[in-house]
C-alpha cells in the first residue's frame, strides 16, 4: 500500500521564521471513519501563511499518527524530498500518536516535500491501514555529535555497499571539488546527498598498494604489497572477508592488471572479474551481478577509464579539448622521461582529453546508480582513486612519486538518509586506512582486531580528530614517505626532503628551506614513528604476471620497454 501526500512546494531563498515552519492537516478522507485503505489517498492544505523554504540545516518532522494491523506490526511512512527519501518513521499500530524523525538539507532546494506510507506485507485483503491526523515539520538545532553518529549508524546499519575506484582520478578536476568544468554531474549528486572528505589521502602513488590498503585497512607495509610485484598477505582479513562473514553477498569487478587476483585483492570476494576495457563494460558487468543479489551486497567496481593514454569515446573526445586536430603525443601520452616535456598545446590538449575520460567515468557512474532503482535508498555508494595525476607540477607527469598532487584523491560516501547526521564536507586529513574501518562502523559490522585506521563516523558528525596526520609511502622506485597534516605535506623522497605547502598566490610550493627547523624535526620523527610501528608483518609474495600481462602493463606506462 502507497500513500502520497503533498505537503508543499518549497522556493529558495531561504527565510528565517519561528521554529514551527509547517503545520498541516488532513482535508479530505475517502473513507468514513478517516483510516486508509490499500490504494486509497489524502489530501493536505497549509495552514501556514508563508510560503515554507526548505535551506540548508536540520528539520524535524512530526506526524501524529497510527497503523492498524491484524499482526499488530507498524507501518513505516517515508518522507520524500523530490524523488529522494530524507527520514523514515515507524507507525505504531493502535491510536494515533506523535512520532518523529529529524533530516538534513544540505542546500537550498526547489523540490517537493511528500510523505508516503508503505504497507510492504499487506495482504490481498488490505489488513493493514494508516490514521494520518497531524503533519508538522520544524527546523531544528543540530543534536549533540554523538546522538547524531549514532542516529548515522542506525539509519544505515546492514545496507548495501557500493565501492566504485576510478583510477588516476583527481579531485581538483570533478565539478563536486569546485573545478571550472562540469565533468562529473553524476559524482556531483552523490556528493551533494552525502559527505565529502576533502582531506582524503591515498596510501601510495601506486595502483596495487593503494587498493590493497582501500580493501584491507592497513598499510602497505602490513599487508605486503609494497612493490609492483607483491601479493597480498593471505593472513591479511579484508572488507569483503568481513562483510562475506556477516552475511553480505560480495562481488569485485576490476580492470585487471594491478588490480588483480594474482596480487591476492580477491580475498573475501564470492565473484570476481577482470575485464580490462572501458568501464562502459566492465561496470556493465558490474551492474548485472549486483541486480542478480538480494540484499545486502557489497560491490567493488574499479576501472582503468581515467588513466593514461586518455582516449575518451565521443562526443566526450572533444567536449573539453581546444578546436582543431590535436597534437599526436598528447593523443599518445608519451612525456615520461627520457623525452621533452609537453608543450603548453600539447599540455592543454591532454588535459582535455583527461577531462573527457572523467566525463566519460562519470557516465559509468550515473548508469550503475541508476541501475540500483528502489534498492537505492538502502545502499551507501562511495567514490574514491586510487591516486591522481602529475600534468607537469613539480615538473613531471604521470604518478612515477610521492608528491601531494598524486596523494590528494577524492573520497565521497553518498546515501539518501546520510546527511541527516554527517556534515556535508570535511577537510580534515584522513588516510586511506580509515575507509574501511568507517564502512564497517556504517555498516553496524565489527571491524577485525589489528585494523590500522579509524572509523570516520565521529568526525563526520562533529567530533574533530586531534591533531590529524595521514600517512603514505611506497617501495616502488625507491623508498619514499610522507605524512599530510592541516599545513601541509611533508616528503621524504630518495633525492631528498620535501614540505610542500599550498599558498593562494605562489601555488604548491616546497617551503623546506623557510620552516622551522623544529618542525622539521617533528615531522621527521613522526615519520620515524610511524614506520617503526607499522613494520612489514610478511615476507611479500611475488605475483607471476603473464607476458600478456606485462605488454599490457608496459602500454599503461608501469612497465619500461625491454
Amino acid at each position: 500500500m502507497i500513500l502520497w501526500l503533498l505537503a508543499c512546494q518549497t522556493v529558495e531563498p531561504p527565510v528565517p521564521r519561528p521554529a514551527q515552519l509547517l503545520s498541516l492537516t488532513p482535508t479530505t478522507m475517502t473513507t468514513p471513519d478517516g483510516t486508509l485503505h490499500g490504494g486509497e489517498v489524502v489530501s493536505f492544505h497549509q495552514q501556514t501563511a508563508a510560503d515554507v523554504a526548505l535551506g540548508p540545516g536540520l528539520y524535524t518532522l512530526s506526524v501524529l499518527a497510527g497503523a492498524t494491523d491484524v499482526n499488530g506490526e507498524p507501518g513505516v511512512l517515508e518522507a520524500h524530498v523530490g524523488d529522494e527519501r530524507v527520514a523514515s518513521l515507524s507507525v505504531p499500530p493502535g491510536s494515533p500518536r506523535w512520532i518523529e524523525a529529524v533530516f538534513g538539507m544540505a542546500r537550498p532546494t526547489f523540490a517537493t516535500l511528500h510523505l508516503r506510507f508503505t504497507n510492504d506485507h499487506h495482504d490481498a485483503d488490505g489488513d493493514r491501514n494508516l490514521r494520518l491526523d497531524r503533519v508538522r515539520l520544524t527546523r531544528t538545532a543540530a543534536p549533540p555529535p554523538e546522538q547524531r553518529a549514532a542516529q548515522l549508524r542506525d539509519s544505515l546499519a546492514g545496507s548495501n555497499l557500493v565501492l566504485i575506484s576510478l583510477d588516476t582520478l583527481r579531485p581538483d578536476h570533478l565539478s563536486a571539488y569546485g573545478y571550472h568544468r562540469e565533468t562529473s554531474p553524476n559524482i556531483d549528486a552523490l556528493a551533494a546527498s552525502g559527505v565529502r572528505l576533502d582531506g582524503a589521502t591515498a596510501a601510495s602513488h601506486w595502483t596495487a598498494p593503494s587498493h590493497a590498503t582501500l580493501l584491507s585497512g592497513l598499510h602497505p607495509s602490513e599487508h605486503g604489497v609494497t612493490t609492483d610485484a607483491a601479493r597480498m598477505s593471505p593472513d591479511v582479513t579484508t572488507l569483503a572477508e568481513v562483510l562475506s562473514e556477516a552475511g553480505w553477498r560480495t562481488g569485485g569487478f576490476t580492470g585487471s592488471y594491478f588490480v588483480t587476483e594474482l596480487l591476492g585483492l580477491r580475498q573475501g570476494f564470492e565473484t570476481w572479474a577482470e575485464q580490462p576495457a572501458p568501464c562502459s563494460e566492465g561496470f556493465a558487468a558490474a551492474i548485472d551481478w549486483m541486480q542478480a543479489q538480494e540484499a545486502p551486497f557489497f560491490l567493488f567496481a574499479h576501472t582503468y577509464q581515467t588513466h593514461a593514454p586518455y582516449s575518451p569515446p565521443p562526443p566526450n573526445d572533444r567536449m573539453f579539448t581546444p578546436a582543431g586536430p590535436l597534437p599526436k603525443r598528447a593523443v599518445t601520452g608519451q612525456f615520461r622521461s627520457p623525452g621533452p616535456p609537453p608543450t603548453p598545446a600539447e599540455l592543454e590538449a591532454l588535459i582535455g582529453l583527461y577531462d573527457g575520460e572523467i566525463r566519460t567515468a562519470d557516465d559509468c557512474v550515473g548508469e550503475l546508480v541508476e541501475a540500483l532503482g528502489e534498492r537505492r535508498d538502502r545502499t551507501l555508494v562511495v567514490i574514491t582513486s586510487d591516486h591522481g595525476e602529475q600534468f607537469m607540477e613539480h615538473g613531471g607527469f604521470g604518478h612515477g612519486r610521492l608528491l601531494p598532487v598524486l596523494l590528494r584523491v577524492p573520497l565521497i560516501l553518498s546515501h539518501p538518509l546520510l546527511r541527516t547526521a554527517a556534515d556535508a564536507a570535511l577537510s580534515q586529513p584522513t588516510g586511506a586506512v580509515d575507509v574501511v574501518p568507517t564502512l564497517l562502523d556504517l555498516l553496524g559490522v565489527e571491524p577485525p582486531p589489528g585494523l590500522s585506521g579509524q572509523s570516520l563516523v565521529p568526525m563526520m558528525t562533529g567530533t574533530p580528530r586531534p591533531s590529524p596526520v595521514a600517512f603514505s609511502s611506497s617501495s616502488v622506485r625507491g623508498e619514499h614517505a610522507a605524512l599530510r597534516d592541516s599545513s601541509g605535506h611533508f616528503v621524504r623522497l630518495a633525492d631528498g626532503e620535501r614540505l610542500l605547502e599550498s599558498d593562494p598566490v605562489l601555488g604548491e610550493h616546497d617551503a623546506l628551506h623557510s620552516a622551522d627547523p623544529a618542525r622539521l624535526d617533528a615531522y621527521r620523527s613522526a615519520l620515524a614513528d610511524w614506520q617503526a610501528s607499522t613494520p612489514l608483518r610478511a615476507t611479500p609474495h611475488v605475483a607471476d604476471f603473464s607476458d600478456e600481462s606485462l605488454e599490457a602493463l608496459r602500454a599503461l606506462g608501469y612497465l619500461r620497454a625491454e
